[in-house]
């Protein structure tokens, strides 16, 4: 998982929304999209989940919407 979120989560994150090519619908919408509905799901189920995971795996997630660009890989 480390590679992975290394430099690459913000950039997955805009395929998973549809806002990776800018100005191109077309290429954004495809089979893999997640629509905002389900994001917001998501992000209510990270918060609700935040007080069952133990603090020696790291910090809570943050709302994914709001704060995409600061998912990263941590040591």
């Amino acid at each position: 998982m480390h590679l992975y979120f290394e430099n690459v989560a913000i950039h997955m994150f805009r395929h998973w929304t549809g806002k990776y090519y800018p100005k191109n619908d077309e290429r954004n919408l495809n089979k893999y999209t997640i629509l905002l509905k389900e994001w917001v799901e998501i992000s209510k189920i990270m918060e609700v989940s935040k007080p069952d995971i133990p603090s020696n795996i790291g910090c809570p997630p943050y709302n994914i919407i709001k704060h995409y660009a600061r998912f990263k890989a941590v040591k």
